[in-house]
Order: C-alpha cells, then sequence, then structure tokens
C-alpha cells in the first residue's frame, strides 16, 4: 500500500524580511537606473580580442593530444591538396582533350549538314523544274542548246 506525506513549504527568514531600501519607485525603473545596473564601477573591463580567446582556448587541450590532433589534421590538409591538386589537373586534361577533339568534329559536322542541305535543294529545284515543263529540255551551262 502507498503511504503519502505531506511536505511543508516553510519560508526563510531571511527572504521574509521586507528590505529597508526598497521603496515604491523601484517599480519603475528609469534610464538612469538602467544605466547605473549596467556601469558597475567596481568591475574593471579587460580589453581582450577574438583571437586572444582562441589561443586561450589551447591550454585547454594537453600537449600530447594537441600534437596527434595537430598531425592528424597536417594529414588530412596534405591529402586534400593533393587530391584536389591531381583532381584539377585531370579535369584541365579532359575539358582540353573534349576541345581539341570536339570543336573541329562539330565543325566538320556542320559542313556535313550544310552540303546535305544544298544537296537536298538541288534535288528539290530540279524536281521542280521537270515537274513543270516536262518536255523541256535542261539547260546545261557552259553548252549551247540544241534545237
Amino acid at each position: 500500500m502507498v503511504q503519502l506525506t505531506v511536505v511543508e513549504d516553510v519560508e526563510d527568514a531571511h527572504f521574509a524580511q521586507q528590505r529597508p531600501y526598497q521603496d515604491q519607485e523601484d517599480d519603475y525603473a528609469s534610464d538612469s537606473d538602467r544605466s547605473s545596473l549596467s556601469n558597475d564601477d567596481g568591475e574593471v573591463e579587460i580589453e581582450e580580442t577574438l583571437y586572444d580567446r582562441v589561443v586561450a582556448l589551447k591550454d585547454i587541450i594537453p600537449p600530447r593530444q594537441r600534437a596527434v590532433l595537430s598531425a592528424g589534421l597536417a594529414s588530412a590538409y596534405g591529402v586534400m591538396k593533393s587530391g584536389l591538386s591531381m583532381g584539377g589537373t585531370t579535369l584541365w586534361v579532359l575539358v582540353t582533350g573534349a576541345f581539341v577533339v570536339g570543336v573541329p568534329f562539330a565543325v566538320a559536322v556542320g559542313d556535313e549538314q550544310q552540303l546535305v542541305e544544298m544537296e537536298r535543294d538541288m534535288k528539290m529545284q530540279q524536281f521542280t523544274t521537270d515537274s513543270l515543263s516536262p518536255g523541256a529540255q535542261t539547260v546545261v551551262l557552259g553548252e549551247p542548246q540544241k534545237k
């Protein structure tokens, strides 16, 4: 069976006393109150840069672990550098080869397409000439007409 116990909340005497310097005007904070709260005369502000804070963080990691971490990062950097360098060189070779082979090939295909179009136009022109005048003789350039 479960047994319940009653817990009583006891108020500390120190917190129950009203502070002598507290009055009713404290309910409204003014600008002077805010400025006096932000400027504590007892504290000295230290001019510390972000770099100083980062350098101070190195003391958190022990020297042995720092050396292992540094060696690992240097190794990873070397691998990445050589990999990117090799990848860049490979990409340059592939792109240059594609341009050297691809551009002349594209020009040749364009010329071939143009020749095919010209042949088709000439056949169409010859067909229309033959169909319009079926009994007429074709005129060959440079030869006199036969009568």
